[in-house]
């Protein structure tokens, strides 16, 4: 069998190596040959980018268009989350009609009235609707 010392190079092995690759790092390849070859690579290039499927091509975006919708994407979520309107029903309890504080409600000036209140919330400008509450309420 083979032995393990047999397998292991020597330093002279490496400056037999260098005396026989000398003569091709000189020669060069003419300028049709590198032409050739770059063509030969762009166009699989080409190929594998047209395989790819829709949603693992690249989209190149100019950073300052990036980074505006980010800017605008955060707002909207934010002034959405961080309750920019209030909801209808918190708005009719406070300070109904016909109520005071310290005094029982005079039953003969109460009228039920029905009211129907509608809110939308839109991204920018009108589009994308992120939020719509409709809804009756009877305020006495």
């Amino acid at each position: 069998m083979n032995n393990s010392e047999d397998l292991l190079p020597t330093p002279d092995d490496d400056k037999m190596l260098e005396s026989l690759l000398a003569p091709l790092r000189q020669i060069e390849p003419s300028m049709e040959a590198r032409v050739r070859q770059r063509m030969a690579v762009a166009m699989e290039l080409q190929r594998r980018e047209e395989k790819r499927p829709w949603w693992g091509r690249s989209l190149s975006v100019p950073v300052p268009v990036a980074a505006a919708l980010l800017v605008a994407v955060g707002l909207a979520l934010a002034w959405t989350h961080a309750g920019g309107q209030e909801r209808p029903s918190q708005r009719h309890s406070e300070g109904e009609p016909g109520k005071s504080e310290g005094n029982a409600p005079r039953l003969a000036n109460l009228h039920p009235v029905v009211a129907y209140h509608e809110t939308e919330i839109y991204l920018l400008c009108g589009v994308g609707r992120l939020q719509t509450e409709s809804g009756y309420f009877i305020q006495e």
